[in-house]
């Protein structure tokens, strides 16, 4: 999964380059980075090797302009998301050269990812599945703001999030909207949070347990869409529910 991501992160940063090279403003392309990486398009990552090499490159530059702190967390974003790991896969090439002569767009990201990772059972969690996040999502109905904000209390890799987002930009295109994501698990909001970030600068991810603590003090959320891990709570948690409800 982190792999078709990178693909989809390393078409942005083409594109990026390409524009700014033929004297474009970049920053004309803020409002259409969900239509332009939601085609359908081929990828060439071709290996590895050059994976790596595009990194190295990324983390010198980043580096240079923004300074070590910076580049850390980003390649702590990567990690999370499984990208260095994936990389040392010893049958990874036979893979990119899949990713390469086929065709997905973010919908199908979201979509493989809820099928063919497995979730933590033993911390409850569950993955919805796409068409089901797009069921829900419609369920909101006639938005009369100039602005709103969604918020997924355990979000996971935020594909209801997505959900509603991709709903509202369809039917509201010029409707100013934050997100708002939170996981306990780092691994998923992460991923939510790199995926969100290729086509959408409104997007904020926490990594809290959310029985214990606010994940965004102080906000009020005109939308809150979730699909919660229903099931049994662990004894450290009920123990800590308990001692805060104290």
């Amino acid at each position: 999964m982190s792999l078709l991501y990178f693909a989809k992160y390393h078409l942005k940063d083409l594109n990026i380059q390409y524009f700014a090279n033929r004297g474009g403003n970049v920053y004309e392309l803020d409002n259409h980075w969900f239509e332009i990486l939601n085609q359908k398009s081929k990828h060439y990552l071709h290996s590895s090797e050059r994976i790596n090499e595009i990194l190295e490159n990324k983390f010198k530059l980043w580096t240079k302009l923004y300074g070590k702190d910076f580049t850390q967390r980003i390649k702590k974003n990567f990690e999370n998301i499984g990208l260095f790991k994936v990389l040392k896969d010893k049958n990874i090439d036979d893979f990119i050269s899949l990713i390469d002569n086929s065709e997905f767009n973010l919908d199908d990201i979201f979509d493989i990812y809820t099928q063919v990772i497995t979730p933590n059972r033993y911390n409850n969690d569950f993955f919805t599945p796409m068409d089901l996040c797009d069921s829900v999502a419609k369920f909101v109905g006639t938005i009369k703001k100039d602005s709103v904000s969604i918020y997924d209390p355990t979000c996971g890799i935020g594909n209801l999030l997505y959900a509603k987002f991709k709903e509202l930009r369809t039917n509201y295109p010029k409707l100013d909207i934050e997100i708002f994501g939170n996981d306990r698990d780092s691994c998923y909001s992460s991923f939510a949070d790199a995926m969100f970030h290729l086509f959408h600068n409104k997007a904020y991810f926490e990594n809290k347990d959310i029985l214990i603590e606010d994940a965004f003090p102080g906000k009020k959320m005109n939308i809150i869409i979730a699909n919660p891990p229903f099931g049994v709570i662990s004894k450290s948690d009920y123990e800590k529910n308990k001692a805060r409800a104290s």
